[in-house]
């Protein structure tokens, strides 16, 4: 509650509470960060990140990103190159969780963006974060 509540109050008004297991819903989620602009939903998160639930807004267990994953996430950003953003940096990993610190200059609002993550997105094994499939 306390992360849904300072996503609020830092810029993104329609930032759902989590529901009855802890986990925030995907759709309204996705929904509410692409509401506002990439810019103020970043800048959001950077101010909330100390409040993020253990288990992430899935609210489950945070699953460790293993070597392998990291292959898998550093295939997808090589993937996000290859596909129009030459500048797309690869993830970085601490925490046993991942990090994709995507520079302002590229509008991932924008639909070049948009189809390019999702083709790339399904490099990411799913159940992971960011991953483009439901997981198990």
């Amino acid at each position: 509650m306390a992360y849904a509540s300072c996503m609020r109050s830092h810029g993104v008004p329609n930032f759902p509470d989590p529901d009855g297991s802890g986990g925030i819903p995907k759709q309204a989620l996705i929904n509410a960060l692409q509401a506002v602009s990439s810019s103020q939903a970043k800048a959001a998160q950077n101010a909330c990140n100390n409040l993020m639930p253990a288990g992430g807004l899935s609210g489950q267990p945070a699953e460790t990103i293993t070597a392998q994953d990291q292959q898998d996430y550093l295939k997808a950003a090589s993937c996000l190159r290859s596909h129009g953003f030459p500048n797309f940096p690869d993830p970085t990993f601490s925490g046993g969780t991942v990090h994709f610190d995507v520079p302002s200059s590229i509008d991932t609002q924008s639909a070049k963006f948009m189809h390019a993550q999702q083709i790339c997105q399904q490099l990411i094994p799913a159940g992971l974060p960011d991953s483009g499939r439901s997981g198990g």
